[in-house]
C-alpha cells in the first residue's frame, strides 16, 4: 500500500506575547471558515491562519480540527460569553418584567389586571386612555367577559404592550 500525501490546510498559531497557544489544524475544504470562526471566538488569543501543503489531492468531505482540551474549553467559554452578550444587546430596548409579575400571570390572574397594577394605573386611568368604560374593564379583569379583540388591542396600546402580552396568558 502506497501512502498518498493529502492537501492539508492547517492552522498555525502565531506566538502571542504572554498568551499560551496550542497547535491547531484543520483539514478539508472548510479550513478557512474554521480559521475565521476560531479567530473570532478566541478574540485574538489564538491568531490562527491557513497553511497549505503542496499536494493537490484534497478530500473535501473531511473537516478536522485538532486542539488542546484547554484551548477548546477556552473557545467554548468565549462562544458562550459572546452569545450572552449578543442576547443582552438584543434585549436592551425591551422592558424587563419582575418575577412577581410573571408569578401572578402563571398563577392565572387576569393579565389586564396584572399589567395595570404593574403600570400603576387605576381602572379610571386605563379606561380613559383606552376609551373603554370602567364597568367593561372590570368585567374583563374579573373574567366575566372575554373582551373583544378591539378592546384588548386598545388596552394593550394604552399600557404600551403587545397584544400577545394580554392574550397569550388567557385560557
Amino acid at each position: 500500500m502506497v501512502a498518498r500525501k493529502r492537501n492539508i490546510r492547517g492552522l498555525s498559531p502565531r506566538p502571542t506575547a504572554g498568551r499560551k497557544t496550542a497547535a491547531t489544524f484543520a483539514v478539508g475544504a472548510q479550513a478557512a471558515s474554521i480559521v475565521d470562526r476560531l479567530n473570532l471566538l478566541s478574540a485574538g488569543a489564538l491568531d490562527a491562519r491557513v497553511v497549505e501543503a503542496a499536494d493537490a489531492t484534497d478530500n473535501a468531505d473531511s473537516d478536522l480540527v485538532v486542539m488542546s482540551g484547554a484551548t477548546y474549553r477556552e473557545l467554548f467559554e468565549r462562544a458562550e460569553d459572546t452569545a450572552a452578550r449578543v442576547a443582552f444587546a438584543r434585549s436592551r430596548g425591551e422592558e424587563s418584567v419582575p418575577v412577581a409579575i410573571v408569578d401572578r400571570l402563571l398563577a392565572g390572574e387576569h393579565p389586564v389586571r396584572v399589567w395595570r397594577d404593574h403600570r400603576g394605573m387605576t381602572l379610571e386611568q386605563l379606561g380613559a386612555k383606552a376609551d373603554l368604560s370602567i364597568a367593561y374593564l372590570s368585567e374583563i379583569e374579573a373574567g366575566k367577559k372575554p373582551g373583544s379583540i378591539k378592546a384588548l388591542r386598545a388596552i394593550a396600546v394604552a399600557m404600551a404592550l403587545d397584544l400577545d402580552d394580554l392574550t397569550g396568558w388567557l385560557r
